[in-house]
């Protein structure tokens, strides 16, 4: 059986050279965000860090996040994307 992370480009890899297949990759390496873009994100950014989660919230996440992505998972059942997979192509171990 192959390896479906063999068929992915590697991380570093895929460069967006043809506007037309933006759509082909979940995400794309060497990006330039335009002036505009960087600042919403920083603004979006800043409103986030105005509520914070608890840290008793935060110390339960991270101390098992696989059961609130079963949990996640289960509420959505299959509406969600759900292949795993491709995190090993986007942070190689």
């Amino acid at each position: 059986m192959e390896d479906p992370n063999e068929r992915r480009p590697k991380f570093g890899a895929r460069v967006l050279d043809d506007a037309s297949r933006v759509f082909e990759h979940n995400a794309w390496d060497h990006v330039e965000w335009p002036a505009e873009k960087e600042e919403e994100a920083r603004r979006i950014v800043a409103k986030q860090r105005e509520a914070p989660v608890a840290d008793e919230k935060a110390s339960a996440l991270i101390a098992s996040p696989s059961d609130y992505w079963n949990d996640f998972y289960e509420t959505h059942d299959k509406k969600f994307f759900m292949d795993r997979n491709w995190l090993f192509t986007e942070f190689p171990e």
